[in-house]
């Protein structure tokens, strides 16, 4: 679940199935592979859908779908907010892309107001 909620954090719209994998260690021994291919798909408009209009009572219905609390996901999304915006927030390395410095503060953005809409109320 904490993969999911990055991805929309960030605006990754192409966290689809074949982005996770399975790693069999052992006959017994199955987990989720390392995470890839996590892109900010929000800032190519022409290349993304919008996932950005997320709200608690959204959130609390795919909670319930699913089988998890809602209470649970919603702390974990933020803490993961809090996290990214303190890499964010970090010293930037100098980047060969332009763009890059653009991306971040694109993500920064997004994934604000992604936690503003879980703070409204239903």
């Amino acid at each position: 679940m904490k993969r999911t909620i990055f991805s929309v954090l960030i605006g990754n719209c192409d966290a689809h199935a074949k982005n996770f994998s399975l790693l069999h260690r052992t006959r017994d021994a199955i987990e989720l592979a390392p995470v890839y291919d996590l892109v900010s798909t929000r800032y190519y408009p022409e290349f993304s859908e919008r996932i950005d209009k997320l709200y608690a009572f959204q959130w609390k219905r795919f909670c319930e779908e699913v089988g998890i609390g809602f209470p649970a996901r919603r702390k974990a999304l933020f803490e993961i907010h809090e996290a990214l915006k303190a890499a964010i927030s970090s010293e930037r390395p100098p980047f060969a892309e332009p763009n890059s410095g653009r991306i971040l503060d694109f993500i920064e953005t997004h994934a604000a107001a992604v936690a503003q809409r879980l703070e409204r109320p239903d």
